[in-house]
Protein backbone atom coordinates (compact mmCIF):
# COMPACT_ATOMS: atom_id res chain seq x y z
CA UNK A 1 0.00 0.00 0.00
CA UNK A 2 2.77 2.45 0.83
CA UNK A 3 4.42 1.68 -2.51
CA UNK A 4 1.20 2.45 -4.35
CA UNK A 5 0.79 5.70 -2.42
CA UNK A 6 4.35 6.72 -3.31
CA UNK A 7 3.64 5.86 -6.98
CA UNK A 8 0.52 8.02 -6.99
CA UNK A 9 2.56 10.91 -5.58
CA UNK A 10 5.18 10.46 -8.30
CA UNK A 11 7.86 9.27 -5.88
CA UNK A 12 9.01 6.46 -8.15
CA UNK A 13 12.29 5.55 -6.43
CA UNK A 14 10.57 5.26 -3.08
CA UNK A 15 7.70 3.33 -4.63
CA UNK A 16 10.13 0.90 -6.27
CA UNK A 17 12.03 0.31 -3.03
CA UNK A 18 8.82 -0.31 -1.09
CA UNK A 19 7.41 -2.65 -3.75
CA UNK A 20 10.70 -4.59 -3.93
CA UNK A 21 10.59 -5.04 -0.14
CA UNK A 22 7.04 -6.35 -0.45
CA UNK A 23 8.05 -8.83 -3.15
CA UNK A 24 10.86 -10.15 -0.94
CA UNK A 25 8.55 -10.53 2.05
CA UNK A 26 5.80 -12.27 0.07
CA UNK A 27 8.36 -14.61 -1.50
CA UNK A 28 9.58 -15.46 1.99
CA UNK A 29 5.97 -16.21 2.93
CA UNK A 30 5.58 -18.24 -0.30
CA UNK A 31 2.49 -16.26 -1.27
CA UNK A 32 2.62 -16.51 -5.06
CA UNK A 33 -0.58 -14.51 -5.58
CA UNK A 34 0.71 -11.58 -3.55
CA UNK A 35 4.09 -11.76 -5.31
CA UNK A 36 2.33 -11.51 -8.70
CA UNK A 37 0.23 -8.61 -7.53
CA UNK A 38 3.20 -6.65 -6.22
CA UNK A 39 5.24 -7.43 -9.34
CA UNK A 40 2.35 -5.92 -11.31
CA UNK A 41 2.56 -2.85 -9.07
CA UNK A 42 6.32 -2.63 -9.69
CA UNK A 43 5.61 -2.77 -13.42
CA UNK A 44 3.19 0.13 -13.11
CA UNK A 45 5.75 2.18 -11.18
CA UNK A 46 8.35 1.66 -13.91
CA UNK A 47 5.76 2.42 -16.61
CA UNK A 48 4.68 5.64 -14.90
CA UNK A 49 8.34 6.64 -14.50
CA UNK A 50 8.84 6.13 -18.25
CA UNK A 51 11.25 3.21 -17.76
CA UNK A 52 10.19 0.85 -20.56
CA UNK A 53 12.94 -1.69 -19.94
CA UNK A 54 12.12 -2.17 -16.25
CA UNK A 55 8.37 -2.09 -16.89
CA UNK A 56 8.69 -4.84 -19.49
CA UNK A 57 10.92 -6.91 -17.19
CA UNK A 58 8.51 -6.63 -14.23
CA UNK A 59 5.39 -7.26 -16.36
CA UNK A 60 7.02 -10.39 -17.78
CA UNK A 61 8.13 -11.61 -14.36
CA UNK A 62 4.64 -11.01 -12.97
CA UNK A 63 3.15 -12.92 -15.87
CA UNK A 64 5.57 -15.83 -15.56
CA UNK A 65 4.79 -15.97 -11.85
CA UNK A 66 1.08 -16.10 -12.65
CA UNK A 67 1.03 -18.31 -15.79
CA UNK A 68 -2.74 -18.36 -15.98
CA UNK A 69 -4.33 -17.72 -19.37
CA UNK A 70 -7.70 -18.51 -17.78
CA UNK A 71 -7.96 -15.15 -15.98
CA UNK A 72 -8.68 -12.89 -18.93
CA UNK A 73 -8.73 -9.72 -16.83
CA UNK A 74 -5.15 -10.41 -15.76
CA UNK A 75 -4.19 -11.23 -19.34
CA UNK A 76 -5.72 -7.94 -20.54
CA UNK A 77 -3.91 -6.00 -17.82
CA UNK A 78 -0.61 -7.69 -18.71
CA UNK A 79 -1.06 -6.87 -22.41
CA UNK A 80 -1.93 -3.24 -21.60
CA UNK A 81 1.25 -3.00 -19.57
CA UNK A 82 3.34 -4.48 -22.37
CA UNK A 83 1.59 -2.11 -24.81
CA UNK A 84 2.63 0.83 -22.63
CA UNK A 85 6.24 -0.37 -22.35
CA UNK A 86 6.34 -0.92 -26.12
CA UNK A 87 4.93 2.57 -26.71
CA UNK A 88 7.58 4.04 -24.41
CA UNK A 89 10.12 2.41 -26.74
CA UNK A 90 8.42 4.17 -29.68
CA UNK A 91 6.97 1.12 -31.43
CA UNK A 92 3.42 2.32 -31.95
CA UNK A 93 2.27 -0.39 -34.34
CA UNK A 94 3.28 -3.19 -31.98
CA UNK A 95 1.91 -1.31 -28.95
CA UNK A 96 -1.47 -0.90 -30.63
CA UNK A 97 -1.46 -4.59 -31.55
CA UNK A 98 -1.11 -5.52 -27.88
CA UNK A 99 -3.75 -2.95 -27.00
CA UNK A 100 -6.12 -4.44 -29.60
CA UNK A 101 -5.80 -7.88 -28.02
CA UNK A 102 -6.35 -6.44 -24.53
CA UNK A 103 -9.37 -4.44 -25.66
CA UNK A 104 -10.91 -7.51 -27.28
CA UNK A 105 -10.49 -9.48 -24.05
CA UNK A 106 -11.98 -6.70 -21.93
CA UNK A 107 -15.00 -6.49 -24.24
CA UNK A 108 -15.42 -10.26 -24.11
CA UNK A 109 -15.51 -10.36 -20.30
CA UNK A 110 -17.30 -7.03 -19.79
CA UNK A 111 -14.45 -5.53 -17.77
CA UNK A 112 -13.47 -2.09 -19.07
CA UNK A 113 -10.13 -0.58 -18.18
CA UNK A 114 -10.57 1.52 -15.01
CA UNK A 115 -10.70 5.27 -15.82
CA UNK A 116 -7.50 6.12 -13.93
CA UNK A 117 -5.56 3.43 -15.80
CA UNK A 118 -7.14 4.53 -19.10
CA UNK A 119 -5.88 8.06 -18.51
CA UNK A 120 -2.34 6.80 -17.84
CA UNK A 121 -2.37 4.47 -20.85
CA UNK A 122 -3.74 7.19 -23.15
CA UNK A 123 -0.99 9.56 -22.02
CA UNK A 124 1.67 6.98 -22.83
CA UNK A 125 0.15 5.96 -26.18
CA UNK A 126 -0.62 9.45 -27.50
CA UNK A 127 2.94 10.24 -28.67
CA UNK A 128 3.21 7.03 -30.73
CA UNK A 129 -0.33 7.42 -32.05
CA UNK A 130 0.80 10.49 -33.96
CA UNK A 131 3.50 8.43 -35.67
CA UNK A 132 0.90 6.10 -37.19
CA UNK A 133 -1.18 7.09 -40.18
CA UNK A 134 -4.99 7.12 -40.01
CA UNK A 135 -4.98 3.77 -41.81
CA UNK A 136 -2.29 2.19 -39.63
CA UNK A 137 -4.03 2.90 -36.31
CA UNK A 138 -7.15 0.77 -36.83
CA UNK A 139 -5.12 -1.84 -38.73
CA UNK A 140 -2.74 -2.32 -35.79
CA UNK A 141 -5.66 -2.62 -33.34
CA UNK A 142 -7.45 -5.08 -35.65
CA UNK A 143 -4.32 -7.19 -35.97
CA UNK A 144 -4.09 -7.52 -32.20
CA UNK A 145 -7.79 -8.30 -31.93
CA UNK A 146 -7.66 -11.06 -34.54
CA UNK A 147 -4.53 -12.95 -33.49
CA UNK A 148 -4.73 -16.04 -31.27
CA UNK A 149 -4.32 -15.01 -27.64
CA UNK A 150 -1.55 -17.54 -26.98
CA UNK A 151 0.48 -16.03 -29.86
CA UNK A 152 0.03 -12.48 -28.60
CA UNK A 153 1.08 -13.49 -25.08
CA UNK A 154 4.10 -15.41 -26.41
CA UNK A 155 5.13 -12.30 -28.35
CA UNK A 156 4.67 -10.10 -25.29
CA UNK A 157 6.81 -12.46 -23.22
CA UNK A 158 9.53 -12.27 -25.87
CA UNK A 159 9.15 -15.96 -26.71
CA UNK A 160 8.47 -15.26 -30.41
CA UNK A 161 9.23 -12.59 -32.99
CA UNK A 162 6.35 -10.14 -32.49
CA UNK A 163 6.76 -8.44 -35.88
CA UNK A 164 5.27 -11.13 -38.13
Amino acid sequence: MLGQAARCLGHYRQATALQEQSVALFRELQDAGAVSSVLGNLSDVARDAGDARSARRWYREAWRNEQDLGDKRKVASFLEGIAAATALDGNGRLAFGYLGAATSLREEIGSPLPPAEQTILTGILTPVLGALSNEEQPDALATGRSRPLADVVADALGERDADH
